[in-house]
């Protein structure tokens, strides 16, 4: 059993660098900051909420792929956003936020095996 808490939490981290490094494209680091629509007229300064749900989704489904849970599949999704939202208003540098994320997966591993 903790051998394949072991395997899961490794998944897991592999998802997370799939999502996090190689399917982020440098518009989405960009764009689901939402400064980076600041300039823009009032009605469209929302914007910014869609890249960053989008992203967040992707972590979502590596999660819920790896799990085999789409509970925690909205858990990631949850987490994911809040973290990244409060990243991209300057609470806290890049370091915090992947240990937040491998934080996260961590507990998504003692809910299944714990």
């Amino acid at each position: 059993m903790a051998e394949s808490a072991y395997v899961l939490f490794f998944w897991l981290l592999v998802g997370h660098s799939i999502a996090d490094y190689g399917l982020q494209t440098d518009w989405l680091e960009k764009h689901k900051q939402r400064s980076a629509w600041a300039h823009l007229p009032v009605a469209q300064r929302i914007n910014w909420i869609f890249p960053l749900t989008a992203h967040a989704s992707i972590h979502a489904g590596a999660v819920a792929f790896a799990t085999g849970s789409i509970t925690l599949g909205l858990a990631e999704l949850s987490a994911h956003w809040l973290i990244d939202f409060a990243k991209g208003e300057g609470k806290f540098g890049f370091a915090l936020d992947q240990f937040l994320h491998i934080l996260c997966k961590l507990a998504w591993v003692a809910i299944l095996f714990v």
